[in-house]
């Protein structure tokens, strides 16, 4: 039985989620599957929380690593973006603390690990006779830390004046951490690190990328439980979430709804003309914050943040059309619940959600073009029998591509072909 652990930071949001129904899927399959994460907030007994050392001197130690992080972080306050994006270091203040918890594990596989793993640490005390799964959830692994670019590019060489920060510096924090990462591993044999990216798209950034090029990678997209995350009869489904029954509705989910790079500023721009042509339309939005602005006159249901997977679902399944025009993203979860739940997807042709969204689950229109995903969005709404069709194609791929046992088997498959090698 192969022993893998899992290591995250947390266990929600859109990594986090990924990564838990990976180490479910593991269980159900007879591995010895660990989830190892910082801070939990779901209630799963399997799910364990990092305990570090509380002694004196460990309390200290980590006191003075998180005073050095944010001086270092300090000067960007003053120059960062309106819209800030997520950038994160490659240092943690549990250091060399994380390896004893996860020495008995063959496989180590890393999620979505900022504030958790520190690559100096981490890599140099990892014994030799473990081997390493990366599963990157963005690009920050191979970026000086940002996570998603803004495609800016620079990754590929050595970061520094980084949009993100807002700087104009070329020996900014980001090349100084792409230097912290590249010290970390250039040393490291490539036979013990394994990149997993969800997306080709992914895949491909990581490629180009001068940090984790020359280790190998594979393209195993995420599962989910497609008997949870299935069509639910849709007048059910919008009683028991208070929406109006007798008229079209389009869905928006994003965990924090004023993300920029969610796109949800181009998704308002369509609403007057979709409002204008569909009188009766509603919208429907999830996540968290406040209920968004929308136009005067248009319907507006917010269901704010939903944890349960049940509920979620029948969120997909009372839409008609789901809308995601994130301007950049790997493999979004919410796209794949959508089409499992048999609703069909408009998004934006970014990323790898042009690898889920096909003319048979969707329409993918051209990146930040409001006009386009207006004209998408009706196209549909506006074609009943289209939609039927459309219904039934999402199903029907979801459950041949992205079904959980589909992942697990394929991750099996490389723990044990790393384990042989």
């Amino acid at each position: 039985m192969i022993r893998a652990t899992q290591i995250s930071t947390l266990d929600i949001g859109g990594a986090g989620i990924a990564a838990g129904r990976l180490h479910r899927g593991l269980l159900l399959a007879g591995c010895d599957s660990r989830m190892l994460v910082l801070k939990s907030a779901v209630e799963d007994p399997t799910v364990e929380t990092f305990a570090p050392p509380v002694d004196l001197f460990s309390r200290v130690q980590r006191r003075l690593w998180r005073r050095r992080i944010r001086r270092d972080f300090a000067p960007y306050s003053v120059c960062l973006p309106a819209h800030y994006e997520l950038f994160s270091d490659d240092r943690s203040e549990y250091r060399w603390t994380l390896v004893p918890a996860v020495n008995s594990s063959e496989i180590v596989n890393l999620h979505w690990v900022p504030r958790l793993v520190d690559y100096t640490c981490f890599f140099r005390a990892l014994p030799a006779t473990t081997r390493v799964v990366w599963t990157m959830h963005d690009m920050n692994p191979f970026t000086g830390g940002c996570h998603y670019d803004r495609h800016c590019g620079r990754f590929s060489r050595s970061c520094g004046a980084c949009p993100v920060l807002g700087s104009a510096s070329e020996n900014d924090l980001s090349r100084i951490v792409w230097k912290r990462k590249h010290r970390a591993l250039v040393h490291l044999d490539p036979a013990r690190l394994h990149l997993v990216a969800p997306s080709d798209w992914l895949a491909g950034e990581a490629r180009k990328s001068s940090l984790l090029n020359r280790f190998p990678i594979s393209t195993i997209p995420y599962g989910l439980d497609t008997e949870t995350f299935a069509p639910q009869p849709v007048v059910e489904a919008r009683r028991a979430l208070g929406i109006t029954t007798d008229s079209p509705a389009i869905l928006f989910v994003s965990a924090k709804l004023t993300n920029p790079r969610k796109g949800f500023e181009y998704l308002l721009e369509c609403l007057p003309q979709i409002v204008q042509s569909i009188p009766d339309v509603q919208f429907v939005s999830v996540g968290k914050g406040q209920p968004p602005d929308v136009p005067n006159g248009l319907r507006h249901t917010h269901l704010g943040e939903i944890h349960d997977e049940h509920r979620l679902a029948a969120a997909y399944s009372a839409a008609d059309v789901f809308v995601s025009p994130s301007l950049q993203d790997n493999l979004p979860n919410t796209l794949l619940e959508s089409i499992a739940c048999g609703t069909p997807v408009v998004c934006f042709a970014a990323g790898g959600m042009r690898e889920i969204v096909t003319p048979g689950t969707g329409i993918t229109v051209p990146e930040a073009d409001s006009r386009r995903l207006t004209g998408a969005i009706l196209e549909l709404l506006q074609d009943p029998h289209r939609m039927t069709t459309m219904r039934r194609t999402c199903r029907d791929t979801a459950v041949a591509r992205y079904r959980s046992a589909l992942q697990t088997s394929r991750y099996l498959s490389l723990y044990e072909s790393l384990l042989e090698s």
